[in-house]
């Protein structure tokens, strides 16, 4: 691959605008996540997914996340600062969740793409809630506006949390 062909790919990224980007980067995810459920297994997924609850729980009440702002010259560096407070909780929720699940599990894993899939959609969807919700993104990545108004209507914190908890129920 030369560097031609990287800045021609490049330059159609650019011309997607609205919600054909947004699509194409939520899709992007989706395919990352479910590559890393078929090669790591499902399981680390669901993990993965559940460490974020007690991690969004402990970033909301962390008392000192304006203490530990690094970043203060920008709104976005703002953003980044939260994002790595959040990630520091959201590694530790990780080791004690994955623990745990690995203690429960019996073994055996079938390399379903199906259940891969649904498991990757039901993190896609607990990401863009906490990102609309919790830590607005907004500074770093702008969904278009009728993205936004798929995520933004009066429930949907409760089931952007809610369903992807029945997907991993169900495909776990």
């Amino acid at each position: 691959m030369n560097l031609g062909s990287v800045s021609t790919a490049f330059a159609k990224l650019q011309s997607l605008s609205g919600i054909a980007l947004d699509g194409f980067l939520i899709v992007c995810v989706v395919v990352l996540l479910t590559g890393i459920a078929l090669y790591f297994g499902r399981q680390r997924v669901a993990a993965f997914a559940l460490s974020l609850y007690p991690a969004l729980l402990l970033f909301l009440y962390f008392p000192f996340v304006e203490r530990f702002i690094f970043f203060r010259k920008s709104s976005s560096r703002v953003v980044i600062s939260k994002l790595l407070i959040f990630a520091v909780f959201l590694v530790f929720a990780y080791v004690v969740v994955r623990r745990k699940i690995l203690r429960d599990y019996d073994g055996y894993e079938s390399r379903s793409i199906t259940a891969s899939v649904i498991m990757s959609i039901a993190v896609v969807i607990l990401l863009l809630t906490i990102s609309y919700h919790i830590i607005p993104l907004e500074k770093l990545y702008d969904f278009s506006p009728k993205f936004d108004s798929l995520l933004t209507f009066y429930s949907a914190a409760f089931w952007g949390l809610l369903l992807p908890l029945i997907l991993i129920i169900a495909f776990v």
